[in-house]
Parts: structure tokens; C-alpha cells; sequence
């Protein structure tokens, strides 16, 4: 009899027949009918079994096409189901692992003991299932993968664990590229904060703005303190900027083109930055303005800069207009410094020689004419001040409070009843290195100004007190002063100072009264004198509000010091009667001015237009002579070097020296070269005798018989 064929099917799945031998049956109905029995039995496992395999295929079919690895492990940790991905990811041939020892063999030798152990904990109930996590597989290439795993626990009928079900993603060049753009966002935010940049979007439809922490620390926010509104954005602008800002948020929304601008931020403390902001919009494909996103940069060092930078600007031009002004002050001095000595010497001289009616009316002519003259002499010599070229003026120390005191005084006649004067000048103040007349010009200037401005009824308050400045930026010179001052303020109740004016008002001859009321040399006097001791100014004037000066003067950092002088002289006339000057000037008016001047005096004069021929007399007889009188600029040879070689065979001789401006010598120069006497010109005839007499009384050597 013929033995049936049965098919086994094996835990792999592979299908074979599996033959077998059984004894042959009794040749009966019952042992026919068993027979066909496990025949039809036979044949219902066979279709049995081949239905099992067709699932397992189009189960197996199902995993193949799944875009992630799918894994079964068993309870020792055996590959028992695979797809084609996990072969794929782990460089096998289709189906090679399964059988093999998942941690044994796909991971790395340093994590294998680990995960092993955990997996069979895991197993005996003593651990937790995580039903996500991350791990790296090791491939059949030694290259290492990063895998995000989802897992499922199985369990068998009895309800125990028999194995894990898991399904992997490969994320190594996701995390590659999610690595890369973290760095590159680092770097990014690294230099933003180098930069101090900070970036934002606005979302147009929801009115959301989103801020980057950078961009919050520009605001002097901390992260997360921007509430992402436009209201909020604005609040932190400066009112100042806030129209502008607003511009430029419109101008982006109707352009389209890329928008810059400028600002400046209020910080939470007080403190205020200046942003410079770019910008654009992008828009849909109808039009419609959807995102804006941009950039904010902290500009403050640069406009630090740039603020910086005009200052000394304005300072060069200054310092270049107060040059020009001495060129030109000092070009113009000399020789209409000559002039008025001529116009005022012999006017004086017509007026006391030739008019004896003193009231007729040619003496009021004369009078007219001195007057003018004084009045263009004094203007020069507000010029010069300005310039800071005045010769002659060296600062003293003083005391201010009194000194603003006597000018108040002086001043009580000028100032109308219905204008109020408040002064505050306390008297323990530290003194200041000024000349004392210079101080008095000064205030008395700002004062009558001050006077000018408030008309009719007002007020005006003069203070004095001790400041100690730290780069305070003076509004004239636009240097940087810092130590220690007095500080004087004039303040008013005027109609104040417009700003289109208040650069100009210390400029020479600028001045906003009308005709014939002012010579406007008032307030660049008062700047001549101010910075001739190193002094400053600060002015402020808000629109209605009257206006305020400040004027800030160095305090004596040292006693004053004194100019060696001659002694005081003694009354009476120069023993004998032969009286000789040697007198130089090369200015022919001046010197016919000064030999008249002289003579009528008593005094014999030998008269020369050049030094040079004034030397040869004096060196053929030096004791013929009781005093020199020179003028300093002349040709060949100047004033001082004239003095000084008639010194050399005269040390005794009593010099006395007139000029009508000399940048480079003043009183104190002079008397170190041996002057006596410094006169600026134009010379009043009186004064020179009066000098000429006390310096002939105290000289030691008088002339040889």
C-alpha cells in the first residue's frame, strides 16, 4: 500500500514534504474507511498549512513596503521577524538575520552589555517598557546609525512576554542636518549678539511680532518681555522718533521695497539707545502684504562717533573763526590803533591849546571827536578781546562774590525799578584766576543784556556757586571741560533766544536790536574775557521761557602771581633842567604827536623814524639821554630789540614801549625784557608824561652834564 505524503511546516517557514511510513491496513471496510480518513485530514493540513504560508507572505509583503524597519525579537533577544528596510539599514541580505542575537551583533560594543542586560530585565517583568527612545545600530559596514524606536510589547496565550515588536525610523541625517542647523543658528545668534543685531518677523493678519532674544536685549528687555505687539514696540521708541518709526512701518506696507530708519529706544532704566532698523515685506500672490521681517542693529557707538565727530567739527570751526577773526583783528590793530592816536593826540591837543573858550562851539567839535575816537579805540579793543589776542591781561585770583557785588552796585542806576533783581553770591566761594575788571565787564555785559531782553518788567537773578564739571560740552567752543568752577548765571524772563539765532550770538557785531541800540560786541567781549582764562559757556533757552547763561570760571589753583614793576615813584620834578628823551615811532603823525606832547612838558626831545638811526645817536652818546620811548613794529628792527641793545650800554635807562598790537608780546613779556612801561595804542598823551616822570624820578643814574 501506498504510504500518503504529509507536508511539514517548520518555524522558518519553509514548506517541504515530510515523508512517512505507515503499516498497511487490513483490506476491511473499517480500516478502508480509517484510511481515507487520515487522508482527508492529510489534505485539510495541507491547505491548512498552505493558507498559513500565503498569510505569513502577504503579512511579510506588508512589512516589505514599510518605509521604516520593522524588527521582532524574542525573549532572548533573537531576530525572529524582519522587512527588507532593517536589512537595508543594517547592510544584510533579505531575511540573513533573522536568528541572530540583535545585541550580539547590531550594537555597538559599547552599549551591548547595557542594553542586553536591560532587555532581559525587561523580559523577567523586573523593568518598564519605553515605548520611545534612541539608540544607534551597528551595520554589517561598521557604520554607525542613529534610530528612533517605537516598541511593543507580545505576549504569548498564557498572557506572558515572549518577545518586542519594534518599528525604527533612521534619523542619522536628520540629526546630521538638525545638528548642522543648530550650529549654524548658534552662530548665527553668536554673531548677532557680536553685532548686536536681533532680528524680528510680524505676522500683517494677526498683528503677532515675533522678537528674537537678541533683538530684546537691544530693548533692554529680558527674554520673553516683548509682548509681540506693535502698541508695545512703539511705547519703547522715543516720542521724539515715534512719528518717524511710524513712516517707516508705511511706507513698507505700501512700497514693497526694502525700508531703513533710525531711532532711538527708551530703556526700562532710563538709559537711551540709539537702533538703526531694515525691513521688507512679503507679500502673497495678489498683493496682499502678509509677513515683514528684519533686522535691528545697535548704533549708539556710532552715533557716540558721529556726535563726537561734530563736536570737534564745530570746535575746529570755531577755533578757525576765532583765528581768523585775531588775524584779521591784529592785521587791522596796529595801523588803526595808529590812526586813532594821531585823530585823538591832536584833538586833545587843538582842544587844549587853541580853544580856550571851552564852551564855544568848536570845543564841542573837538569833544565829538575825541569821544568818537575813545568809542573806536574801546571797539578794537573788544575785537582783540574776542580774538583773545587782548596784550597786557593776565589773570589774577580773586574773590567773585564781592566782585559781583560792586558790579551790581554800579549796575543799580542802569536797571529800571520795574525790573526785579535777585542776586545770590555767597562769600565762602573758592577764588578764580580772572583779572577783577575783566570779571566786572563780564558780568555787567550778561546783566545789561539781560536788561535788554526783559524790557519794561521782568526779572533778573544772578548766582554764584561751586560746580565741579565732568565733560560738560561748552556750547561756544564745543571743547570738553572738566574740574573745578565757579559757576556764574545770569537768568532772565525774556522772550528767550530762537534756536536759528542761539549759535550766533556770541559772533561779533551780530546782534538782533535795532539800528543804533546795540554794537553787538557785548556778548563776544564776554566770550574774549571768558576764554582768555580758560573759562566756558553753556547756554539755555526753551521758546518762552527767557533765557539762562552759564558761564563757568577756572577757581585759582595757585596764589596770584605778581608781575615785577618799578617802584613807586616820588613826587616831585627830575633833578636838573636838561630833560632828553630818545623817542622812535615810525609813523610820522605819532611821532610830531609825541615830540609836541613832550616838549609842552618841559622835556628835550630827539625824535627819529627809525630805530636804526635812534641807535647810532644813542651809541655815540648813551649818557645823553634820560629815558627811550620806542614803538615796537616798526622796519629792521622792532621795539624790544631796539631796548634791549640800548640796554646793553644803558642797563639803567628807563624804557617805555607803545604799540598798537603785538600777537606775540604783552605786559608781562615786556618787563622781562627789560621794559618799564607798556602803553597800547592809541596813548593818551597825559598818561605817558605821567609814567615818563615817575620812571626818570626812580632811575639811579642821571644823565651826565
Amino acid at each position: 500500500m501506498k504510504t500518503p505524503a504529509f507536508m511539514s511546516r517548520w518555524f522558518t517557514g519553509e514548506r517541504r514534504p515530510a515523508p512517512t511510513t505507515a503499516p498497511a491496513l487490513p483490506q476491511d471496510e473499517q480500516h478502508h474507511r480509517l484510511a481515507w480518513e487520515v487522508e482527508r485530514l492529510t489534505e485539510a493540513l495541507s491547505q491548512r498549512d498552505a493558507a498559513l504560508v500565503q498569510a505569513q507572505t502577504r503579512a511579510q509583503s506588508y512589512l516589505d513596503v514599510v518605509g521604516v524597519m520593522v524588527v521582532l525579537l524574542n525573549s532572548k533577544g533573537n531576530i525572529v521577524l524582519s522587512n527588507r528596510t532593517a536589512c537595508e539599514v543594517l547592510g544584510c541580505d533579505t531575511y540573513q538575520c533573522t536568528g541572530l542575537n540583535w545585541f550580539q551583533q547590531y550594537l555597538p560594543e559599547d552599549a551591548r552589555k547595557a542594553a542586553a542586560e536591560a532587555y532581559l530585565r525587561l523580559m523577567a517583568g523586573e523593568a518598564e517598557l519605553e515605548p520611545f527612545h534612541e539608540s544607534q545600530v551597528l551595520t554589517r559596514l561598521g557604520e554607525r546609525r542613529l534610530i528612533a524606536w517605537h516598541n511593543t510589547l507580545l505576549r504569548g496565550r498564557d498572557g506572558n512576554l515572549v518577545g518586542v515588536l519594534s518599528a525604527g525610523e533612521d534619523i542619522t541625517e536628520a540629526r546630521r542636518v538638525q545638528e548642522a542647523l543648530r550650529q549654524s543658528e548658534e552662530r548665527l545668534r553668536l554673531a548677532q549678539e557680536i553685532a548686536r543685531v536681533g532680528t524680528y518677523e510680524w505676522d500683517i493678519e494677526t498683528g503677532e511680532i515675533t522678537w528674537t532674544p537678541e533683538l530684546e536685549a537691544l530693548y533692554g528687555l529680558a527674554p520673553g518681555g516683548f509682548e509681540r505687539s506693535m502698541a508695545h514696540w512703539l511705547s519703547m521708541i522715543h516720542p521724539d522718533d515715534q512719528a518717524q518709526a511710524r513712516r517707516q512701518i508705511e511706507l513698507a506696507l505700501t512700497s514693497g521695497e526694502r525700508v531703513e530708519g533710525e531711532w532711538r529706544v527708551l530703556w526700562p532704566d532710563g538709559g537711551i539707545r540709539w537702533l538703526a532698523g531694515r525691513g521688507r515685506v512679503r507679500r502673497d500672490e495678489t498683493g496682499r502684504p502678509r509677513r515683514m521681517t528684519g533686522i535691528n542693529i545697535d548704533i549708539s557707538e556710532r552715533k557716540l562717533l558721529e556726535e563726537e565727530q561734530r563736536r570737534l567739527q564745530a570746535q575746529l570751526q570755531q577755533a578757525q573763526k576765532m583765528e581768523a577773526l585775531g588775524q584779521l583783528t591784529g592785521g587791522i590793530a596796529h595801523d588803526f590803533n595808529n590812526i586813532l592816536a594821531s585823530v585823538l593826540g591832536f584833538s586833545r591837543l587843538a582842544l587844549r591849546r587853541h580853544v580856550p573858550d571851552s564852551e564855544s562851539e568848536l570845543a564841542g567839535y573837538l569833544r565829538e571827536i575825541i569821544h568818537a575816537g575813545e568809542r573806536a579805540r574801546d571797539l578794537v579793543a573788544k575785537m582783540l578781546a574776542f580774538g583773545r589776542v587782548s596784550p597786557g591781561q593776565g589773570a589774577r585770583s580773586c574773590s567773585a562774590a564781592p566782585l559781583a557785588r560792586e558790579a551790581l552796585g554800579m549796575l543799580a542806576a542802569a536797571i529800571p525799578a520795574s525790573i526785579r533783581i535777585e542776586a545770590d553770591c555767597p562769600a565762602d566761594l573758592p577764588d578764580i584766576a580772572m583779572d577783577p575788571v575783566a570779571f566786572h565787564q563780564v558780568l555787567i555785559n550778561l546783566v545789561i543784556n539781560a536788561r535788554d531782553a526783559v524790557g519794561e518788567k521782568g526779572e533778573i537773578a544772578v548766582r554764584l556757586r561751586s560746580c565741579r564739571l565732568s565733560e560738560q560740552e561748552c556750547h561756544v567752543c564745543h571743547e570738553r571741560c572738566s574740574g573745578d568752577f565757579i559757576e556764574m548765571e545770569v537768568q532772565d524772563t525774556g522772550p528767550g533766544i530762537s534756536p536759528e539765532i542761539l549759535p550766533r550770538i556770541f559772533d561779533p557785531f551780530f546782534t538782533t536790536k535795532p539800528p543804533g541800540k546795540g554794537s553787538g560786541m557785548g556778548l563776544s567781549m564776554v566770550h574774549g574775557l571768558v576764554r582768555a582764562v580758560g573759562g566756558h559757556f553753556r547756554v539755555e533757552s526753551p521758546p518762552g521761557g527767557g533765557a539762562t547763561f552759564h558761564v563757568y570760571l577756572p577757581t585759582a589753583g595757585a596764589a596770584a602771581v605778581t608781575l615785577p614793576g618799578a617802584a613807586a615813584p616820588a613826587a616831585g620834578t627830575v633833578a636838573g633842567a636838561r630833560r632828553r628823551v630818545l623817542l622812535v615811532d615810525d609813523e610820522a603823525a605819532i611821532l610830531r604827536l609825541l615830540c609836541v606832547t613832550l616838549e609842552s612838558e618841559g622835556w628835550s626831545v630827539s625824535a627819529h623814524s627809525h630805530p636804526l638811526t635812534a641807535l647810532e645817536e644813542f651809541q655815540d652818546a648813551p649818557h645823553a639821554f634820560t629815558a627811550l620811548i620806542s614803538d615796537q613794529a616798526m622796519p629792521d628792527m622792532t621795539g624790544i630789540e631796539l631796548i634791549q641793545a640800548v640796554l646793553r650800554l644803558r642797563p639803567d635807562l628807563p624804557a617805555l614801549l607803545c604799540t598798537g598790537y603785538s600777537e606775540r608780546l604783552d605786559e608781562a613779556g615786556a618787563r622781562r625784557l627789560g621794559v618799564r612801561r607798556f602803553f597800547l595804542k592809541p596813548v593818551d598823551g597825559d598818561a605817558l608824561v605821567a609814567a615818563l616822570e615817575a620812571e626818570t624820578l626812580s632811575s639811579c643814574s642821571p644823565p651826565a652834564p
